[in-house]
Parts: C-alpha cells; structure tokens; sequence
C-alpha cells in the first residue's frame, strides 16, 4: 500500500506520524479480512512509580486488530532518524532505535491489565523511517562511497550497509525481547529523490512485541 501510494502521488505515508501508519495498517488488515478500528477508548492505567495503586483512566488505544481468532490492542508509537553521520560523525540509529522499542512497549503497558481481563493480548508496536543525510553521501568522512561511481548508487550502497547493521541490531535485541518481531523496507526508489531537501529516504519499518 506504501508502494502503491508512492506510485500514484510521490509521497510515503510511512514517514508521517504514528496515525498515518496505524491508519495505513488497519486498512491493509481490513483486505486481509481481519477486522480492525483505530483510536477506540478503552481503560488505561498510568504507572506512576508512586507507592499504591496506579492511576486509572480512560485514554485512547491507537488501534484494535482480530487476527486468528484472537483481539490484539496494539499501542503504536513512531520515530525517524538518520543513518550514517550525523554533525559529530556517529549515527543516532542504534540507540534511536532501542528507545523507540522501550517507549512503546512502555505505554503498551498501561492498557495490559484491561486488555487481560477481556481474554485480549496488548502489542507494542513501533512504527519508524529512515534517512541518510545527504552530507554523509557528498561530504562524509568516507570518500568510497562516492568515488568510482554515481550518487545514485552510492545513496544505494549506504542504505544497503545501514540496514544491513540494523537488522543485526534487531537480531541481537531478539535475545532480550523474545517477542520481538519485525520488517524492514528499504527505499532505493529514486522518485523520492532527497527528503526534506538534505535527506535520502532509505527505510520504513515496523517492530512488533507482545506483552
């Protein structure tokens, strides 16, 4: 659905906030027959760290999803970073990329007690892209990225390498997190061209673990 939408109008929806991919989800859950609502109201507890209960409240699900015969809540989150340098020479993928996973497993959590009591399963769901700046493929320290062949392919190279390292990553937080599932789209479609004027789109993806 992605693909067909950059197609039609140019554009990714993958990039965008956490609605246009839970959005984008629920629609490609609907054709798979498998029924599915976005922002439904359900009861929420908010861990305090404080001693005594938590506090209780009514708070928005980012989406409801039936699949084998079984009712997930999924709490979604999104974020976008950059691979390769950034202004200090180091990538902010790793560590981007782990925080994103706790964030979304952490405010998965406060619907766990409801979900439970109604026989459903919560699902922390992190939505990402990603990007190469455009100064690591022109100006970067590595000058074998560009010397010898053509912009194009060296953009296609680096977003082959980083997805390559971030795969890894994922693998090996697979051992800590065994729930963890997840799929990684890479962007070599040059009708995106630059991103934002200093960016090349290079990835979308989707990380899933249940509670």
């Amino acid at each position: 659905m992605n693909a067909t939408y950059v197609t039609q109008f140019g554009d990714l929806p993958a990039w965008y906030v956490e609605n246009s991919n839970t959005a984008m989800l629920a629609a490609a859950a609907w054709q798979c027959n498998c029924p599915a609502l976005c922002e439904p109201n359900v009861d929420k507890q908010k861990f305090t760290g404080r001693p005594g209960r938590p506090k209780s409240f009514v708070g928005r699900l980012d989406m409801e999803l039936y699949v084998e015969d079984s009712w997930l809540w999924i709490e979604a989150k999104k974020d976008h970073f950059l691979y390769t340098y950034r202004a200090d020479g180091r990538s902010d993928r790793r560590k981007r990329l782990v925080n994103l996973i706790d964030r979304s497993r952490r405010f998965a959590k406060e619907s766990k007690k409801a979900a439970e009591a109604d026989g459903w399963s919560v699902v922390a769901a992190a939505f990402f892209s990603a990007s190469v700046a455009a100064n690591s493929i022109e100006r970067g320290k590595d000058r074998s990225l560009r010397d010898g062949f053509g912009k194009e392919d060296a953009v296609n190279r680096a977003i082959y390498s980083e997805n390559a390292a971030m795969i890894e990553k994922l693998e090996s937080y697979r051992l800590e997190v065994s729930s963890l599932q997840y799929a990684v789209f890479r962007n070599t479609n040059t009708r995106l061209q630059e991103w934002a004027g200093v960016e090349y789109p290079a990835a979308f993806g989707i990380i899933t673990s249940r509670l």
